[in-house]
């Protein structure tokens, strides 16, 4: 059943490359990725894949397409093939913004492998690359995951550490994590510090009196730590 579906798939995908290759001629990659992109985002995927093989095909070094590509390889179950690719637009755009991205869809495919070492490697590379809150909650997301507990406790306080001021996202991931582990007392207390950093977030008021506790007056929270 799988391989007839997959054939299925490859065929389709042949099919609309033959259409492609007839009614765009020569168009630029970038046109025919804004296409794939557009078929990408309603779910259309492999229709989006012709788009994004023709583009990247036509220019080897359209990292876009080849990023699109690699997210669709991870939703059709195929994370080795997503892995290569993502390794290559990696070396093209490593240090450049979408890095994160980047390394994101890199570390769900090591994942996806059960490739703990690879994917441990990753995660440590990055999160020691400038103190980033998001590669530390990247890594601590991950080691929940394999189980690694510990470790991901150590990396949720890492990302709140190097939060910027009034950033309570890496407090709320954090209270998750202890949520998901039936630590409540320490998502509560979590809760309570992202409260004294942002006392007017609306999340972290509804989840603390949720959890029972009533927020004291704004006017009496003690400021950031980091002040």
């Amino acid at each position: 059943m799988w391989t007839t579906c997959r054939t299925y798939r490859l065929l389709v995908v042949a099919v609309l490359m033959a259409g492609l290759l007839i009614q765009t001629g020569c168009q630029s990659s970038a046109y025919l990725r804004q296409r794939g992109i557009e078929a990408y985002e309603v779910g259309r995927l492999d229709e989006a894949d012709a788009y994004f093989t023709r583009a990247y095909g036509q220019y080897p070094s359209d990292w876009k397409s080849m990023y699109y590509v690699s997210l669709i390889r991870l939703r059709q179950n195929e994370p080795f093939k997503a892995q290569i690719l993502l390794e290559q637009v990696r070396q093209i755009r490593y240090d450049k913004e979408q890095r994160s991205d980047i390394v994101d869809a890199l570390a769900e495919a090591f994942y996806q492998q059960d490739k703990r070492q690879r994917l441990h490697a990753l995660l440590k590379t990055e999160s020691a690359g400038g103190g980033s809150p998001w590669a530390y909650l990247r890594q601590a997301r991950y080691l929940a995951q394999v189980g690694d507990v510990d470790g991901a406790d150590v990396a949720y306080r890492k990302a709140a550490h190097f939060a910027s001021k009034g950033d309570v996202q890496p407090w709320l991931a954090s209270a998750d994590f202890y949520e998901s582990i039936g630590d409540d007392m320490s998502a509560v207390e979590t809760l309570k510090h992202a409260y004294q950093i942002n006392p007017n977030d609306g999340i972290v008021l509804r989840r603390l009196r949720d959890s029972g506790w009533a927020p004291a007056p704004v006017a009496t929270t003690i400021q950031n730590d980091k002040d």
